[in-house]
């Protein structure tokens, strides 16, 4: 595994430079790009959720 998005200390770093690229065929529209953008929005609500719930 080369990136463990649970594993502490993860929620600081930013996305690589290469999600960040503009691509020729606006891959932004593409359904691969699209679940993409879904997990990672997941994991960040999950880990503001699990902040969220250990701050009393």
């Amino acid at each position: 595994m080369v990136y463990d998005g649970n594993a502490q200390g993860q929620r600081n770093i930013a996305l690589p430079w290469f999600w960040n690229m503009a691509m020729a065929d606006d891959s932004l529209g593409s359904t691969y790009m699209e679940q993409v953008y879904r997990v990672n929005w997941l994991r960040a609500k999950a880990r503001y959720d699990r902040c969220r719930k250990s701050i009393p």
